[in-house]
C-alpha cells in the first residue's frame, strides 16, 4: 500500500509535464524498480485502481491526457494533420470527437480505445515543409494539412468530409499552398491540388 501511494503521487506529479501520457520507459524511470516482475506488479496496481489506463502495449494515460501527445509518443516521426488540423482551424465544418489524425512515414496504423481513435497515415514522400512544433508536438499548418488530405485521397484514403466541397479554401493562404506544392515531385498531384483549391474558393 505504501508503494502504491508513492507511485500514485509520482504519476500525479509528472502528469502535467508529460501531458498525461506515460510510456513504459517513462514508468520505468519514475518507479525506479530494478526487479522486472515487481515493476509490472506496480504498474498493474496503478491500472487496477484507475490511476493509469493502458492505451496500447507500452503506453498508458491518466484520466485527463493530451491525445496529441499520445500520438506523438506512439509515432515520434509523425505530425498532427488532416481532419484534426482542419477542424481545429474551422476550415471544415465537422468537429469529430475522439479522433486524432496524423501523418508519418511508416505503415498506416489505427489504434482504437472506446474514448479515442488514432489514425496515423503513412506517406512515401517525406516533405518537412509546413510543419511546426507546439508544446513538444509536431503539427501541420492548415495549408499543409490540406495538401496531406489531397495526397492521401489520391492514394485511396477517405475522410469524414468531402474534399471537393467541404473545405473552406478561402481560409487558406494560396501563396503557402503554392510554396509547399513545390516540394511535391508529382506534377499531376500539383495540378490536382490547385484544381481542388481553386474550385472550392
Amino acid at each position: 500500500m505504501k508503494k502504491l501511494n508513492y507511485d500514485r503521487k509520482l504519476i500525479e506529479e509528472y502528469r502535467k509535464t508529460l501531458g498525461g501520457v506515460f510510456s513504459s520507459v517513462d514508468l520505468e524511470t519514475l518507479l525506479n524498480e530494478p526487479n522486472h516482475n515487481q515493476f509490472y506488479r506496480r504498474v498493474k496496481a496503478l491500472e487496477s485502481e484507475g490511476t493509469i489506463r493502458r492505451f496500447i502495449r507500452g503506453f498508458y494515460t491518466t484520466e485527463s491526457f493530451n491525445p496529441e501527445v499520445l500520438t506523438q509518443k506512439i509515432a515520434p516521426q509523425s505530425y498532427i494533420s488532416c481532419t484534426t488540423t482542419l477542424s481545429k482551424e474551422l476550415i471544415i465544418g465537422i468537429r469529430p470527437q475522439g479522433l486524432i489524425e496524423a501523418v508519418g512515414t511508416r505503415r498506416t496504423r489505427v489504434h482504437i480505445r472506446e474514448d479515442l481513435t488514432l489514425k496515423i497515415y503513412a506517406v512515401k514522400e517525406t516533405i518537412q515543409t509546413g510543419i511546426f512544433v507546439e508544446n513538444g508536438v509536431s503539427k501541420a499548418t492548415p495549408e499543409r494539412a490540406f495538401l496531406d488530405c489531397l495526397y492521401l485521397y489520391q492514394h485511396g484514403n477517405t475522410f469524414l468530409f468531402d474534399i471537393y466541397s467541404d473545405i473552406n479554401t478561402s481560409m487558406l493562404r494560396r501563396e503557402k499552398v503554392l510554396e509547399y506544392l513545390e516540394h511535391f515531385k508529382n506534377p499531376k498531384f500539383r495540378k490536382f491540388a490547385m484544381e481542388v483549391f481553386d474550385a472550392a474558393s
